[in-house]
């Protein structure tokens, strides 16, 4: 059987950028949820869906009249599957409002099921906000 390469994503930018053409603004930003898991970190999973995640998602909303907010999607039977097994167990905790937010976030979210159900937890959490305007998601969670 073959062996998965890995590489890094940055690699590939050079060779797409030509595949594309480059929009002057857009109209509405587009957010990587998953960049933004290095904010501000809080007590429990409600702080932080509220205070730094939300918060970010309400900035961004003072500009424009809709965000899109895109999730990553962990597949276990996809090719990197077997890269993100080999990362670590990392820390086993419940993602629910009143659970205390890890101490070691990094280790946390080597866990594949644990960052989806964390995806999933921030995604439901911002279709409490009541804004007036768009909020379109990609999240999803698989079962």
């Amino acid at each position: 059987m073959g062996k998965l390469r890995t590489g890094n994503k940055s690699d590939m930018v050079g060779c797409l950028e030509d595949l594309i053409s480059l929009q002057e603004s857009a109209s509405h930003p587009t957010v990587k949820a998953s960049s933004l898991m290095g904010l501000l970190f809080g007590p429990t999973f409600f702080y932080y869906a509220q205070k730094a995640f939300s918060s970010y998602i309400l900035s961004q909303l003072e500009h424009v009249s809709r965000v899109d907010v895109v999730w990553d999607d962990y597949f276990p039977e996809s090719p990197k599957a077997e890269t993100r097994s080999k990362r670590g167990k990392g820390v086993h905790r419940r993602v629910e409002p009143s659970s205390v937010i890890p101490g070691n976030w990094p280790e946390f979210l080597r866990i594949e099921d644990k960052k989806a159900e964390l995806f999933f937890f921030l995604a439901t959490s911002m279709t409490a906000l009541n804004t007036g305007k768009q909020i379109i998601s990609t999240c999803n969670m698989h079962t």
